[in-house]
């Protein structure tokens, strides 16, 4: 049986693994995929009474059926849906059957649990004719396929990967406009797939601690152990640390654990960090009790301004802002004064007080989803292909790549020239490849897995004047891809994100104002050579020029970068009934359809 399995790993190393991947033995036994899309989309793809659009799933199947390819011991998936006001989620992990298919054995599991969901709420409710009410809103299929390679196949052992199973219940602050800023006890599910290796992370400016240690060291600074053993679900627990924003008790948490605390073996009592050392960290009940300073003093600030007739509150928390300095001192002088005196004394040196609360509101008001995973994969050492999301952002991802591939594949077309979906996959050919007349992908992004580069995809509301455009206004137009359009964003909106735009609008045909409410936007953060110094890279922010020419065209639609070398491609009539005029007809236009995809 060993023998047999090391065979179909060298199998699959040698004919399936992807010529961009890292050269590491094992290093392509497992696989990213899943998708994100418009709400419009998801409801299209519906059919009625369907909790999960079958249409998705069949595309889902289609591109796993090729990353499984890299393993297929075991695989899960998890399915996040929100309509704004309240979010659904289910996490579905399953082992291969014997002779049977892991697509199937996947999707059968995570069907049983989603109808299972909706008739324990059924019955809570008592309306059982809800169940029939399929949910409204964007869809994220977050899913990963593996050979197990660090661990052995095993439900707990298997992606996604979360910290806190059942959730984490957590205070959280967000901006609503029109109403200002709200307080609401959600429960958060933060989830992560990962391809490659996690050997180790850096917490401290000087302490790289191995990924063994650092799975300890999370049971105690998170107040919560992990069954697994494997590499991969510790990057769940350190995202569970660092990804703080509009959450208090995570903020704080993270303020002491990586700005007071100086080392890991201080969580054991200053002793090694084994199973079998002491827990020396503030508990819940001290986290809690620190996070309410800031709950209380934000509310009261933020009370404060809406009574003197303050508008602009959105970024109450600005580096530049006129509130930020007498907020950290309302608070620094309430932890001192007040009834968490106590406990503020007992770990909190009084010289790293003020670096305690510099660090608490920093990460409130920054610690997103995209700088959590750019801090983690900045201080990590391993290979990575990485997806995270978070019910606090249902309608958020991150991809992460360094050392392993993830390419993001954009589908659909709005009437505005949007596209409506993005899927993701660590084999770059389960998108599709140029000339599939079946794939609905148009254009393919490859994350630069060389050097390293984090990318957020998100949905948000399309500008009304994006709705509302009429072609015939601005004349005549061409597809995306280049020259002269898109415009060069500044470092602001490229850190807002920018709009995915594959094609401008037909011409003559008018734009469905009704249509999508909603766009694909995305954020990112790439490493480039420093143009100061040699043989060192920076990090810039991605823009929609850098984007654009990183784009592989999948589809017969031409792109503004393809139109000077193809303008002059049409092809002369064949005679009717000629089948090798109509295939002569064909070669200039399969030429540079070659040509553009060649180095795929």
């Amino acid at each position: 049986v060993v023998f047999s399995a090391q065979i179909a790993q060298t199998c699959e190393l040698v004919f399936f693994s992807s010529d961009r991947s890292s050269s590491l033995p094992f290093s392509n036994m497992c696989g990213n995929w899943g998708l994100l899309c418009l709400v419009e989309y998801a409801d299209k793809a519906r059919r009625r009474g369907e909790h999960f659009p079958e249409k998705l799933e069949q595309m889902i199947r289609r591109m796993l059926q090729i990353v499984q390819l890299r393993g297929a011991q075991a695989g899960g998936i998890q399915f996040i849906s929100s309509d704004g006001k309240k979010v659904e989620t289910v996490r579905t992990r399953a082992l291969k059957p014997k002779r049977g298919d892991l697509c199937q054995a996947i999707f059968s599991k995570f069907h049983r649990q989603l109808l299972r969901q909706h008739l324990t709420r059924a019955r809570f409710r008592q309306v059982l004719g809800m169940c029939a009410k399929p949910p409204s809103g964007p869809v994220v299929v977050q899913g990963h396929s593996r050979f197990g390679t660090s661990s052995v196949p095993s439900a707990v052992e298997t992606h996604p990967h979360q910290w806190f199973p059942g959730g984490s219940k957590c205070a959280y602050w967000s901006y609503y406009e029109g109403e200002g800023w709200k307080c609401n006890t959600v429960k958060s599910f933060l989830t992560i797939t990962h391809n490659g290796d996690f050997d180790a992370w850096k917490p401290f400016r000087e302490t790289t601690v191995d990924v063994g240690a650092m799975g300890l060291w999370l049971d105690r600074v998170l107040n919560q152990k992990h069954p697994a053993m494997g590499d991969s679900a510790k990057i769940a627990g350190v995202l569970e640390l660092l990804l703080c924003k509009g959450v208090w008790y995570r903020a704080v948490r993270f303020a002491y654990h990586l700005h007071v605390a100086c080392h890991v073996e201080q969580a054991c009592g200053w002793s090694e960090v084994t199973a079998d050392a002491p827990s020396t960290v503030p508990d819940n009940s001290t986290i809690s009790a620190w996070a309410a300073v800031f709950d209380a003093q934000f509310k009261a600030m933020m009370t404060e301004q809406q009574d003197l007739g303050v508008d602009d509150l959105e970024f109450p928390l600005a580096e530049d802002g006129r509130l930020l300095r007498s907020f950290k001192e309302a608070c620094a002088w309430s932890l001192r004064n007040g009834p968490t005196r106590a406990v503020l004394e007992k770990w909190v040196p009084e010289a790293t007080i003020g670096r305690f609360v510099n660090a608490a509101v920093e990460a409130f008001r920054d610690n997103d989803l995209m700088a959590a995973t750019t801090t983690f994969l900045e201080r990590a050492d391993g290979t990575f292909g990485l997806t995270v999301t978070c019910t606090l952002w249902p309608e958020r991802i991150a991809l992460a790549a360094r050392g392993q591939p993830m390419s993001i594949g954009f589908g659909g077309r709005t009437s505005c020239g949007r596209p409506e979906v993005a899927f993701w996959s660590s084999e770059p050919k389960a998108l599709g490849t140029a000339g599939d007349k079946d794939n609905i992908i148009h254009a393919r992004y490859d994350l630069d897995d060389q050097r390293g580069e984090v990318m957020e995809l998100f949905i948000a509301p399309a500008a009304e004047s994006q709705l509302l455009e009429s072609p015939e206004e601005e004349g005549p137009t061409l597809p995306i891809g280049g020259r002269p359009r898109p415009q060069a964003l500044d470092d602001d909106e490229a850190q807002e994100g920018f709009d995915v735009q594959l094609f401008d609008y037909t011409p003559g045909k008018p734009t469905q104002a009704g249509s999508t409410s909603h766009v694909l936007k995305i954020r990112g953060l790439k490493y480039v050579d420093c143009a100061l110094e040699e043989d060192t890279e920076e990090m810039i922010l991605l823009s929609s020029i850098i984007f654009h020419e990183g784009l592989m065209w999948l589809s017969s639609q031409r792109s503004l970068k393809d139109s000077n070398d193809i303008a002059d491609l049409a092809p002369v009539k064949a005679a009717k009934g000629c089948p090798i005029l109509k295939d002569l007809e064909q070669i200039p236009r399969l030429l540079h359809e070659l040509d553009a995809s060649f180095s795929d």
